[in-house]
């Protein structure tokens, strides 16, 4: 089975994260900061998922099945289970995190490409709604009734159906 591939968007995206260090088409190099804190929050409940998330790893990017394999090549290795320090004391949970200009930045820039996303649907939109028909009638007039011929008004007259 053949990996699905980052597109250059979700590359770039994912190359910003701190919880990353290395990002190619079919191959994501977590930080040790990351794996480390991954193991701490596991073992303090909460799901590799919900983990993954908070670090900006989304399952709609990254895949469940990314996820499920680092969880269990994380859990097996012991650098990464290792909950003390070389002198007893536990080790602190690190923060996996940007600063906070750094993630205004990336939620904008997320909103423009979500923005033109929109736009571009929405002409698209505009362009089949009017287009004409079979029937010689554009989309838009037959759904607007001030457009609709007196016979398509009446009760039990035959709308014409979109398509």
């Amino acid at each position: 089975m053949m990996k699905r591939e980052f597109t250059p968007a979700e590359i770039a995206y994912l190359r910003g994260l701190s919880a990353v260090t290395t990002v190619t088409p079919t191959r994501i190099i977590y930080s040790e900061k990351f794996k480390r804190r991954f193991i701490r929050e596991l073992r303090n409940g909460k799901s590799p998922t919900e983990i993954f998330r908070e670090a900006g790893l989304p399952v709609v990017i990254i895949g469940r099945k990314r996820i499920e394999r680092c969880t269990y090549r994380w859990t097996k290795d012991r650098p990464y289970t290792d909950t003390v320090s070389s002198d007893g004391e536990d080790i602190e949970p690190q923060a996996v995190g940007r600063d906070d200009d750094e993630l205004l930045m990336e939620v904008k820039n997320l909103l423009e490409d979500l923005s033109r996303a929109l736009s571009a649907t929405e002409r698209i939109f505009n362009t089949i709604r009017e287009e004409p028909h079979a029937n010689g009638k554009k989309a838009s007039e037959d759904t607007d009734p001030a457009k609709r011929s007196e016979e398509d008004r009446r009760p039990g007259g035959v709308v014409p159906p979109m398509t």
